[in-house]
């Protein structure tokens, strides 16, 4: 019998996190039957977070044994929510968007979830409006963190997810990743240093958005859903 979530393994997060493929999950997502997310990674500097967050997204098409499934064709939606609402999400996101895959990848404090979402999805809708985005497509159509945080004192970064978009532009070159780290640091000065970091920060972190061929690589536990 099909179970409602596939484990995958990697490097940062060796106890597991879990894939849920909502064709089988039903809106029946229970967070406490899943691998622990790790929780010291709740400490991590929100610069650190967002890397983390960046290794899974470049190494989730490893997962799919389909020369269809690769970075260029995965549409993303970046999100957080209480884990009580965590059945919402996903199967709003799977009704609406058509993202059948719903991922947990870090647990954070209602206190930062705010921040880290919000530098992540600076990052990303940079690169998406220059055309220097490293996947399909992103779903996210702001930079802002979306809605209220709920009182809930723990929260998750999930993303949901497909294999039908297309990537448009190219990736950053070497030459460019100084011009746009300033351009970047530029537009989020209010914000600097605490949040983003100093110049070089950014332009580090846009080196390991921009250069998924260094990506951790996900893979399936042993014990993944019976097909």
């Amino acid at each position: 019998m099909a179970q409602k979530y596939r484990k995958c393994l990697t490097r940062r997060s060796p106890d597991g996190l879990a894939v849920y493929d909502m064709e089988f999950a039903k809106r029946n997502i229970d967070l406490s039957e899943a691998p622990p997310i790790d929780m010291k990674e709740a400490n991590l500097k929100p610069t650190e977070a967002v890397h983390k967050i960046i290794d899974v997204i470049h190494s989730v098409p490893g997962l799919f044994d389909d020369p269809q499934v690769k970075l260029d064709t995965l549409r993303l939606y970046i999100g957080r929510t209480g884990w009580e609402q965590a059945n919402n999400r996903a199967d709003f996101h799977w009704n609406n968007k058509g993202l059948p895959y719903f991922l947990p990848t870090m647990v954070v404090h209602r206190d930062k979830i705010q921040k880290i979402e919000g530098i992540g999805l600076n990052y990303l809708r940079f690169l998406s409006e220059n055309d220097h985005l490293c996947f399909g497509e992103l779903l996210n159509k702001t930079s802002a963190p979306g809605g209220a945080v709920s009182d809930e004192p723990w929260h998750i970064i999930y993303l949901s997810f497909g294999f039908d978009g297309k990537r448009i532009g190219g990736y950053l070159e070497n030459e460019e990743m100084k011009p746009a780290a300033g351009a970047l640091y530029y537009a989020n000065r209010d914000k600097i240093p605490e949040e983003f970091g100093q110049l070089s920060n950014i332009e580090k972190t846009l080196k390991i958005i921009g250069n998924p061929r260094e990506a951790q690589k996900l893979y399936w536990h042993n014990s993944s859903r019976d097909d």
